[in-house]
């Protein structure tokens, strides 16, 4: 619906595992772009998707704004032992170039953020960069947090969450 990009990291095992997978991720966008959370939530494990989310906020790890660099599978069936079929947010990776930012001296890899534009470091990521498309990759933003932190159940979530752990 929005068109955010997807790989596979692995061999899906022919066009009907291919197409069972994209119709799952397509229908979380549907349900999503219609406010329909609850099903959403059928689909999605929410626990390991804000706590994947808090990890690269607390970082200002700014690459959970491009969904190449974001990690989510799906917990399918293996032998004897049965998945849950949701989508799941982890393993957390790619921390080099947009991990921990200083907002006072933005010097690093040879000045490279020097023309950049300066967040605003006192909202979350998503919210201080609030695009729909970055302008400079054309790539989407951000996965599902923009369209989940609408729903007031997740944003309860994300505060039980970080209450739990602080």
């Amino acid at each position: 619906t929005r068109g955010l990009p997807v790989m596979f990291k692995d061999d899906v095992l022919g066009d009907e595992n291919f197409n069972w997978v994209k119709s799952r991720f397509n229908q979380v966008e549907e349900y999503l772009a219609s406010g329909n959370y609850t099903a959403a939530y059928e689909l999605i494990d929410v626990n390991s998707i804000i706590d994947n989310w808090l990890i690269y906020e607390i970082t200002m790890n700014n690459e959970y704004g491009n969904p190449g660099s974001v990690y989510y599978y799906i917990n399918g069936t293996a032998g004897d032992v049965p998945g849950d079929g949701k989508f799941h947010a982890g393993c957390v990776w790619d921390f080099d170039w947009a991990t921990y930012h200083n907002p006072t001296n933005r010097i690093a890899y040879g000045d490279y953020y020097a023309n950049q534009e300066q967040p605003d470091y006192t909202r979350f990521l998503y919210e201080a960069y609030n695009q729909t498309q970055n302008s400079q990759t054309g790539k989407k933003m951000y996965i599902w947090i923009p369209v989940l932190m609408k729903d007031p159940n997740f944003r309860a979530k994300v505060q039980e969450r970080w209450t739990q752990i602080y």
